[in-house]
């Protein structure tokens, strides 16, 4: 397919700005889905709400990024890898703002919903991006900087969270409306990215793909039609595949459930255990020093 060129030394530079653009969107991700858990305490403070409205409102982002990943993962096939790439930051952008302006509960969860949907279809996209535009040697080392980023903006969600305490009752709107300042500057990145040669080869618009390889690289390439056949999803379930296809699916379901049923509610659960203290919930139990035996230590030192 003449995509040798990729592997190229000085592409450095470039490759790297895919990855960060990439991680960008991991990075989100993380902040919209753990914010949610810093601002809950506010929330239930400030609203009546049952338990099961109150599981709807901290799962909803998180289904929609199932139905995402599903759904617009295909349509990154169909579409182009930097169509959707774009459009899922306008996800990101409209329905993190709308959360922040949500009235009641339904509306809060419904705009989670939504926002849950570009997160999901953000894991794909941008992985799939950063691995055709990687070099052979390096596409490892960017791919798993991508996952990384993710504890990177669930982190900052926390600090955000610290920051925005003093603003009072609505500081958890402020909260979630960081994720649509932070979801704006990268979208104006990302559209400065071309398409991927990759994806616009095996679309049969090897000219196009030419193109974008000679501006990137600097270099006239020829491309040729991709003969490769297409590969289905029912792919994963063969003989052959179906004990990876287990084992990875069966890995990131325990670690799913285990990570985001903890973590979602923490902030809730603690919070008791700080005399209502929404800062020492924040600011001492991610870090480690309130737990265990240290939690009536805490409970003294907030008092």
């Amino acid at each position: 397919m003449s995509f040798e060129h990729l592997d190229s030394p000085k592409l450095k530079r470039f490759q790297r700005k895919v990855t960060l653009l990439s991680a960008a969107g991991t990075f989100l991700d993380g902040f919209d889905l753990t914010v949610i858990a810093v601002a809950m305490p506010l929330i239930l403070s400030q609203w009546e709400i049952t338990p099961g409205l109150q599981g709807l409102i901290t799962s909803s982002a998180v289904i929609g990024s199932l139905i995402g990943a599903l759904w617009l993962g295909n349509l990154t096939d169909k579409y182009g890898r930097k169509a959707m790439y774009v459009v899922d930051l306008v996800a990101f952008v409209v329905f993190a703002a709308l959360t922040a302006f949500a009235q009641a509960p339904w509306q809060l969860i419904l705009f989670r919903f939504l926002l849950g949907i570009g997160i999901g279809a953000d894991y794909p996209i941008s992985a799939t991006l950063v691995s055709e535009f990687s070099s052979t040697k390096s596409r490892g080392k960017h791919s798993t900087s991508l996952g990384a980023m993710w504890f990177v903006g669930a982190v900052t969600a926390y600090l955000i969270g610290m920051l925005m305490l003093p603003l009072g009752a609505s500081a958890w709107r402020y909260m979630l409306l960081v994720g649509a300042v932070f979801a704006l500057i990268v979208f104006f990145f990302r559209v400065t990215l071309p398409e991927s040669p990759r994806w616009l080869a095996s679309r049969g618009r090897e000219k196009e793909a030419e193109e974008i390889m000679l501006k990137i690289t600097g270099q006239k390439v020829i491309i040729k039609p991709d003969a490769a056949p297409k590969q289905k999803a029912g792919a994963l379930f063969t003989k052959s595949l179906f004990r990876r296809t287990f084992f990875v699916c069966g890995f990131w379901f325990c670690y799913a459930v285990a990570y985001y049923g903890i973590s979602m509610y923490t902030p809730t659960i603690l919070k008791p255990f700080t005399n209502g203290s929404q800062m020492m919930v924040i600011y001492r139990f991610p870090n480690g020093e309130c737990s265990g035996l240290a939690w009536s230590h805490c409970r003294i030192e907030s008092g």
